[in-house]
């Protein structure tokens, strides 16, 4: 399903990262490009979700779930 226009990101989602070394490690896969999600990036992007209207899609009700 990719077409030349397509373009490949390296990147990591963390669940756990130690204190105080999330800004290094975001400055550090920034510097090559690729894309870094820290768990408070997660954590806000399913709220993101969770607060969407009601959809018949599992990620968003996996999200409304996980919010409770």
């Amino acid at each position: 399903m990719a077409n030349p226009n397509t373009k490949i990101i390296l990147g990591l989602a963390a669940g756990k990262v130690y204190q105080g070394r999330s800004e290094p490690l975001r400055k550090f896969m920034a510097g090559k490009h690729w894309l870094f999600w820290s768990p408070v990036d997660i954590k806000q992007k399913v709220v993101a979700l969770a607060e969407r209207g009601h959809e018949n899609d599992p990620s968003i009700i996996t999200a409304k779930i996980l919010m409770r």
